[in-house]
C-alpha cells in the first residue's frame, strides 16, 4: 500500500508522495526556502518556565513540559477560536510536515478545505447535519470534530478523547493526568528529528490550544495546563510572559471545575497511510477513562493480550535462541575433546 506521504531526506518533512519529486528539485536548485514561523511567544514562555522552574534538560523529575514552537494566534472580535487553534497546530506541525503551501492557511482557506472534505466523504454525517455542508464565509463554530476532520482529510495522523464528567467522577484529574501523560511519553520516547505537538482542547463554547503542562506541587490536583488562548492578544501575552507573568497561559482545575465535559485532539507528527486515511472518514472517539463495559475497553483489553502473547512469543524465541548457542557451543567443545582424543590416539600409534 502506498504510503501518502514521503519523507524528504533533504530535510525531514513529510510531503505527498505525488509532490515529493517536485519537491526535491526545489532543494537542487536552491528555491527551498523554510517557513519562518514568528514564535515570539513561544521563546518567552519558554525562557519564563525556565527562569520558575530551573533548567531541566538534565533532571530525572520534571515539573513541567512543553511542546515544540509554535505560533500564537489571535481571533479579535471574531468567533473563530476552532479556526485559531487548527492555525496554531499547523504552525508547530510545518516542522514536519509540507502543508497547505507551506503557509498558515486563513480562516476563509480552513472553511474551504473542511467544505472540500466533507464533499470527498470525510464525516459526512456531521456536515451534512450540523452545517448543511456550508461553511464558508457564515462565521460559524467549530469543534473538535471538524478539527480532526480537516486533519483526516490532510492525511495526518489524530484522535479525539472524550471526557465525560456526567459518566465519571474526578473528571478533570483524567483530564489533567491525561495531558501529564502526553506529554511525558512524547519527551522519553523523542528522537532528535521528532516534534512534539500540542493538543487541542474544546469545551462548550470555547477551544484552547494545549502547549503544555505544569506540576506546582505533591498533591493529585496540583497541576497547571499551559495553553494559548486565541481570546488574548498576542504583545499583551509577551509582555506578561517577558515579567515572569504566567497567569494569562494557565488554566489550573479551579477554572475548569464547573464544565463536565471535554474533547481533547491529539496529533501526531506522521502522516496516515492511504489505506487509515480512508478509514478516518468516519469520526471516531476514545473515551477517558474507558467504560468496563463499552466495547473500546474490551478492544484494548484485547490489544493488551495480544502485547503480552507477542511478548510471551518473544521471550520464548529468545530462549531457544539462547537454548541453541547453549547446545551449539557444548558441541562445538564436545567436538574439539573428540578431536584431541583422536590426535592422542593417533600419536600413540606413531
Amino acid at each position: 500500500m502506498t504510503e501518502l506521504y514521503k519523507k524528504c531526506e533533504e530535510c525531514g518533512r513529510y510531503v505527498f508522495h505525488t509532490k515529493l519529486e517536485a519537491h526535491i528539485k526545489l532543494h537542487s536548485t536552491n528555491q527551498y526556502k523554510p517557513v519562518k514561523i514568528n514564535n515570539q511567544l513561544f521563546v518567552v514562555i519558554r525562557n519564563a518556565l525556565e527562569a520558575l522552574h530551573g533548567d531541566q534538560t538534565k533532571t530525572k523529575e520534571r515539573s513541567y513540559y512543553l511542546c515544540d514552537s509554535l505560533e500564537h494566534q489571535y481571533q479579535g472580535l471574531e468567533q473563530s477560536c476552532g479556526f485559531r487553534n487548527i492555525q496554531m497546530a499547523i504552525s508547530n506541525l510545518l516542522t514536519n510536515f509540507s502543508v497547505v503551501k507551506d503557509t498558515i492557511p486563513s480562516v476563509t482557506t480552513i472553511e474551504k478545505m473542511i467544505e472540500a472534505a466533507w464533499s470527498k466523504g470525510f464525516d459526512v454525517e456531521g456536515g451534512t447535519e450540523i452545517y448543511n455542508n456550508k461553511l464558508v464565509g457564515l462565521r460559524k463554530w467549530i469543534g473538535a470534530t471538524e478539527c480532526s476532520t480537516f486533519f483526516n482529510y490532510l492525511g495526518i495522523k489524530n484522535q479525539i478523547y472524550d471526557f465525560d464528567g456526567t459518566k465519571h467522577e474526578n473528571i478533570l484529574l483524567h483530564l489533567y493526568e491525561f495531558v501529564w501523560d502526553y506529554f511525558q511519553n512524547c519527551y522519553e520516547s523523542k528522537k532528535k528529528t521528532e516534534n512534539v505537538p500540542p493538543l487541542y482542547l474544546q469545551y462548550s463554547s470555547h477551544s484552547l490550544t494545549i502547549i503544555g503542562i505544569e506540576k506546582i506541587g505533591n498533591k493529585a490536583s496540583d497541576y497547571n495546563l499551559i495553553v494559548y488562548n486565541s481570546l488574548k492578544e498576542t504583545n499583551y501575552l509577551i509582555r506578561s510572559a517577558s515579567q515572569l507573568y504566567l497567569d494569562p497561559f494557565r488554566k489550573s482545575m479551579d477554572f475548569l471545575g464547573t464544565i463536565k465535559q471535554f474533547q481533547i485532539v491529539q496529533l501526531y507528527s506522521t502522516p496516515w497511510t492511504q489505506e487509515e486515511r480512508e478509514k478516518s472518514k468516519i469520526i471516531s472517539s476514545k473515551l477517558v477513562p474507558p467504560d468496563e463495559n463499552s466495547e473500546e475497553s474490551e478492544s484494548e483489553s484485547e490489544e493488551e493480550k495480544e502485547e503480552e502473547e507477542e511478548k510471551e512469543k518473544e521471550n520464548e524465541n529468545e530462549k531457544e535462541k539462547e537454548e541453541e548457542k547453549e547446545n551449539k557451543k557444548e558441541q562445538e567443545e564436545e567436538d574439539i575433546e573428540n578431536e584431541k582424543e583422536e590426535n592422542k590416539i593417533n600419536e600413540e600409534k606413531n
